[in-house]
This record gives C-alpha cells, structure tokens and sequence, in this order.
C-alpha cells in the first residue's frame, strides 16, 4: 500500500514538473490550453446547471437560481472556448495586478505587527494586578447565564481563534 502511494506521488510529481517545464517553455500555447481546458468545464458546469433546473427541481424555490447560475456558465464557457485570446492578453495584468495588492497588504501586515502576548487568568480568580498592570488591553470572554466561566485551556483556545480570524 504504501509502495503504491510512494509511486503514485512520483508520477504525479514527474507530471506537476512536466506541466511546469511547459508552462515556461511555451507560455502562450499554455494559457491557451488553460483558456480551453477551463472553458470545457464551465460549459460541463453550464449543463449540468440547466439539466437540474428543466428536469429536476422545476418549481422548487431555488430553481431561479440554478437557472441564472447554469446561463452565467454558459456564457463564461463559451467566452472562454470562442475569445481565449482576450483572457489571455488580460491574464497577466490581472495576475500582476493581485501580485502587487497582495504584497502590498503582506508589507502592511508586517509593518502592523506588534509584540503580543495573551496572559490567562485562572478559573476562579483570573488575573493579578501585577499582570493586569501591565496589560495595555483586557478582553473578556461574554457567557451564557447558565456557565460561570471557561477552564484557561478553553478560553485560551477562543482568543486565539478570535486574534486568528
């Protein structure tokens, strides 16, 4: 089992360095075939989105939905099959253009960052003075009437996910 594995993770290395040989060999063709490739599947998305709304779910509320979604498709399928030289002239500004607002909000993150640290106070009597001295921001977990408070495992885990998202 793990042989098999080990080799179908070479093969498809070997392909993912083939396929990036030949997108800088021959750039142009490239794009082409990606314009292609993804035309053929939003237009396979396309139909599969009109089969459901005129067979399946006529009358269920969101059919309008399925509808609209399946002639969007269409229309990007077969923009992308019939004008792929359009999206490739445009392909690399745009791809230029998220490159450089995407560095300029990592350069803002980075400026942004300071030293942090989150201190937890245990479950009955939470945090000294000493440490509450020293915190230029308290934040407070709010609970539900029936739960008195958060074991610092928990609470920990919750402000993390909080300074995460």
């Amino acid at each position: 089992m793990v042989k098999k594995l080990k080799w179908n993770l070479v093969f498809m290395s070997v392909l993912y360095l083939g396929l990036g040989i030949f997108l800088v060999m021959k750039p142009g063709t490239a794009l082409n075939i990606v314009c292609y490739a993804l035309g053929g599947v939003v237009l396979a998305c396309a139909a599969v989105q009109l089969i459901r709304y005129f067979v399946v779910e006529r009358g269920v509320f969101q059919s309008q939905l399925t509808l609209i979604s399946g002639i969007i498709c269409l229309a990007l399928g077969a923009f992308l099959l019939l004008r792929s030289d359009i999206v490739v002239s445009i392909l690399p500004v745009v791809f230029g253009l998220f490159v450089i607002f995407d560095a300029i909000a990592r350069v803002q993150n980075a400026l942004d960052l300071r030293r942090c640290a989150i201190a937890i106070g245990s479950e009955g009597r939470g945090l000294t003075e000493q440490v509450l001295a020293m915190c230029d921001k308290t934040v407070r977990i709010p609970m539900q009437a029936h739960c008195e408070s958060l074991n610092a495992a928990m609470a920990a885990a919750v402000l993390l996910w909080e300074a995460y998202r």
